[in-house]
């Protein structure tokens, strides 16, 4: 993102920079500064043509908007509209207060949930994925390590892989993670799961592991220290106070893409390896009750 003669742009006060830009703006363009203001119009979901037969404008007239903002053109602003919608759905969430209503609870939870998950979906790099991909469909076995908040990710990642037939393991330990990574071999596969990717004891099983050889995949935030560890690292943008609340709506993104990834790799193993998917699932079945699905 650029910035102009006004100085940088702060995506966390999106409404209030199109605000301050809106008397410089053409009447076509304040037509879309309206639209992009009202919170009953949700553009994370539209492409530039979209927006531009919403407003009734060109889409030269919809770029030439947000680069008067200081935006790069409209991929760039749709990505701080959908930032800044993470923001004010956590700041909301973080806000919940002895004194709200039920259905105050529910909107501000789902709301920040959403908005995590629509932040996931504009940002997330398919070409990290089949990447990702590709690495654990051939690892002899894959270990599952997260911090803290991250474990519950790190279980649902194990559970995934394990359905796929590859031999996965999650530990919660400290000692037992160091211990395992540095038992690793080549081709095996580590998989990293951390929120902000500064967790020192990541950091070290990564570095063990990466003197053996084996490949890494973290998920992780952009530029971390972990990330840099990493064989692959597939990106996840997290905006949350992690001191002050339990960071929700980034387990639900973190999970999300534990699933997408998951699903990329299942689309790659041959069809002998989806026909035991198939009998496990119908061994699964054996165990439930009747109508109760396959017993979870």
């Amino acid at each position: 993102m650029q910035s102009d003669k006004s100085g940088p742009v702060n995506v966390r006060q999106l409404a209030a920079l199109v605000h301050s830009r809106y008397e410089k703006l053409s009447e076509a363009e304040r037509r879309i500064a309206d639209v992009v203001s009202d919170p009953t119009h949700d553009i994370t979901g539209m492409g530039v043509v979209e927006l531009a037969c919403l407003v009734a404008v060109s889409q030269p007239t919809v770029n030439r908007f947000c680069r008067k903002l200081g935006f790069n053109g409209f991929s760039d602003f749709k990505l701080a509209y959908a930032q800044d919608a993470v923001v004010h759905s956590q700041a909301m969430h973080q806000d919940i207060s002895a004194g709200d209503s039920t259905p105050e609870v529910i909107q501000k939870i789902a709301q920040s949930a959403m908005a995590a998950l629509s932040v996931l979906s504009a940002n997330l790099d398919p070409a990290q994925i089949d990447a990702a991909a590709r690495l654990l469909v051939k690892s002899r076995r894959i270990e599952c390590y997260a911090p803290g908040g991250a474990r519950v990710v790190a279980v649902e990642a194990q559970n995934k892989f394990y359905r796929l037939g590859i031999p996965c393991v999650q530990s919660d330990d400290a000692f037992t993670q160091l211990i395992s990574a540095g038992m690793l071999q080549e081709n095996d596969a580590l998989f990293l799961i951390s929120f902000n990717g500064r967790a020192r004891q990541l950091v070290e099983v990564a570095n063990i592991a990466r003197e053996a050889g084996v490949s890494i995949v973290a998920l992780t935030a952009s530029g971390s220290p972990l990330s840099e560890l990493a064989t692959v690292t597939i990106a996840v943008s997290v905006t949350e106070d992690f001191v002050s609340y339990a960071p929700m709506s980034t387990c639900v993104a973190f999970m999300t893409a534990v699933d997408i990834l998951a699903m990329c790799t299942s689309m790659l193993q041959p069809a002998e390896v989806q026909e035991r998917h198939a009998r496990g699932k119908l061994a699964a079945q054996q165990l439930a009750l009747p109508g109760a699905g396959q017993g979870e």
